[in-house]
């Protein structure tokens, strides 16, 4: 196989291609020597805290993924972990020069990547997740679909999978999977075509998106990603899906957990506005209106006989689309449990989420920054 398919794989950023190229051709070296010296040196940063469940996996994943490039390096941003983490790290760090340890006392995500950033050397900045792993693909993939898109950030489909095979575990990688638990956040219900977005979640952005737009907003302890990603997008950064590349995020399986991270999710979806971050969507107020309108027609209904009638149509409709959208999916699932279990899921994910949003936002109502933000915003 001559440079000239080689340079048409590279040029037209084939993935697939570009892979039957490598594992076909006789002059295997040759090609890789090539094919290095198109891409740039990448930083992988992950920030984590107790993560001695899934390090492992998490790290495996990546070094097991394909690797045409000579300059890498996986930044592990440690909050302080208490567990076995950095006893789990410590064989990696021995064993690959390019692994290492960075310690963020503040322990928040946001922190996490900025210090990651702040210390990296790559050109290409890989967003990690430590209870995720990604797929082979994965880094020459986004790389050549960031040059061929133009993209300053770009992102895979997210496939949410269980912590542990329970069928609670299941309900909730289907819920968060599913339009009618996260909305049109396409990053995790999918779609079929590369399509320019307002977030992605483990992507890779160009080092120089930091220069020029800030880094992660240390003040949100969540939801920090999401501002960044339309602070960029706002200021004339293109963000971008790619379907076709996928990892895998493993969610927690405890109920107890899962309904507490629920409602902190809420809670921070509208918490942002007390620092001027208008950042959540459509979305993610869904469920707030929703709460909102349950608990404001339910008490005016001691008062006003009419706002019976719209609790009920509210309730009701709410309980429709619940019934309809669960039902659905046991069929697809071809599991009869999936009815009831799909129904309680949703819930625990509507009310909590809701209930958060509006602590979060009644909060916000005592800062000064929000009503000088609003104002701003009213008058332009």
């Amino acid at each position: 196989m001559g440079t000239s398919k080689i340079q048409y794989a590279y040029d037209k950023v084939n993935w697939l291609e570009l892979h039957r190229a490598t594992y076909s051709t006789r002059s295997r070296d040759s090609l890789l020597k090539f094919v290095k010296t198109k891409m740039p040196a990448i930083s992988v940063i992950i920030p984590c805290f107790n993560e001695e469940r899934h390090i492992c996996k998490c790290l495996d994943s990546i070094l097991s993924a394909d690797r045409y490039y000579d300059s890498i390096e996986i930044l592990i941003i440690d909050g302080g972990s208490h567990d076995k983490t950095l006893e789990q790290i410590e064989p990696y760090i021995k064993k690959y020069s390019y692994i290492r340890t960075i310690h963020n006392p503040n322990r928040t995500l946001a922190s996490g990547w900025n210090l990651g950033v702040a210390e990296s050397k790559g050109t290409i900045i890989f967003a990690m997740n430590a209870h995720a792993e990604i797929r082979r693909s994965y880094f020459h993939a986004l790389i050549t679909g960031m040059n061929k898109h133009e993209a300053d950030c770009i992102g895979p489909l997210i496939l949410t999978r269980p912590q542990e095979k329970t069928f609670f575990g299941e309900l909730v990688a289907t819920a968060i999977s599913h339009p009618f638990g996260v909305g049109n956040s396409k990053f995790r219900t999918g779609c079929k075509i590369p399509m320019r977005v307002d977030s992605v979640h483990m992507a890779a952005y160009r080092k120089d998106v930091f220069t020029r737009f800030g880094g992660f907003n240390e003040q949100l302890i969540r939801s920090q990603d999401l501002e960044f990603n339309l602070r960029l997008a706002q200021r004339g950064g293109k963000i971008y899906l790619l379907p076709e590349i996928l990892a895998e995020y493993f969610t927690r399986v405890d109920p107890r957990r899962f309904i507490q991270d629920t409602f902190r999710n809420g809670y921070w979806a509208t918490k942002p506005y007390a620092y001027g971050c208008w950042v959540a969507r459509f979305r993610h107020l869904v469920p707030m209106f929703f709460v909102l309108g349950l608990l404001v027609t339910g008490l005016a209904s001691f008062v006003v006989q009419a706002f019976t009638h719209l609790f009920l149509m509210l309730f009701l409709s709410y309980l429709t689309g619940l019934f309809c959208v669960a039902l659905s999916i046991a069929i697809t699932k071809k599991k009869a449990e999936y009815l009831p279990g799909m129904v309680c899921i949703f819930v625990a994910i509507h009310i909590p989420y809701g209930c958060g949003s509006i602590l979060g936002f009644l909060s916000s109502l005592k800062s000064g920054l929000f009503w000088r933000s609003l104002a701003s915003k009213i008058n332009h």
